[in-house]
C-alpha cells in the first residue's frame, strides 16, 4: 500500500558540511546588529544553545575550558535565554568567547538546527567544515580539528 505524507509535515531543512552558511544578524549586548560573516576572521567556531536544554549548560562548561586552552580558536556562542541567565553565562565565559542571545523560534529557522547543544566550524568563506553535537570539551575539540594546522601549527623541533 502507498501511504501519502501529510501535507503538513514538511522536511526539516538542515545545514549540512560543505553547505555555506547564511550571513545572518545577530544584536550584540549594546543593541547594535553585527552578521554572521563579519565575525569570521580565517574560521569561526558557531556553538548554539538554548537555556531550555539541560546538557546546554554543561556545554558552556566545556566551551569555556576550550576557549581557556585554544585562545586562538575564534567561538561565538548564540544563546536562546532570559537576560539574567545571558549576564550570568557572560561572567563565566573568558573574554574571547563572543555570546550573542537569539530566539529560540530562529535557531530553526535562521540558524537550521533543532539539536542542543550544536556547533557548527566554518571556514574563511563561511563554509561549514564540521556539524555536530558539541556537549563536552573532546567534542569541541573534534569539530575544531579541522582548524588545528592553520590556527595552531605544531612547533619545529
Amino acid at each position: 500500500m502507498d501511504r501519502k505524507m501529510s501535507p503538513f509535515l514538511k522536511p526539516i531543512e538542515q545545514f549540512e558540511v560543505g553547505d555555506y552558511m547564511t550571513d545572518i544578524s545577530v544584536g550584540d549586548r549594546h543593541g547594535d546588529i553585527i552578521t554572521l560573516h563579519s565575525l569570521i576572521t580565517d574560521h569561526l567556531m558557531l556553538i548554539i544553545l538554548s537555556d531550555s536544554c539541560e546538557p546546554c549548560f554543561e556545554s558552556l562548561n566545556a566551551v569555556a575550558e576550550f576557549a581557556e586552552t585554544r585562545e586562538q580558536a575564534n567561538i561565538v556562542v548564540l544563546l536562546s535565554s532570559d537576560e539574567e541567565t545571558m549576564l550570568q553565562v557572560r561572567q563565566g565565559l573568558p573574554e574571547s568567547v563572543k555570546l550573542f542571545g537569539v530566539d529560540y523560534a530562529d535557531i530553526g529557522r535562521k540558524w537550521k538546527t533543532y539539536r542542543f547543544p550544536w556547533g557548527y566550524c566554518l571556514n574563511r568563506k563561511g563554509q561549514i567544515l564540521t556539524s555536530k553535537g558539541v556537549g563536552a570539551v573532546d567534542l569541541l575539540a573534534e569539530a575544531y580539528r579541522p582548524f588545528l594546522r592553520q590556527i595552531d601549527p605544531v612547533p619545529s623541533p
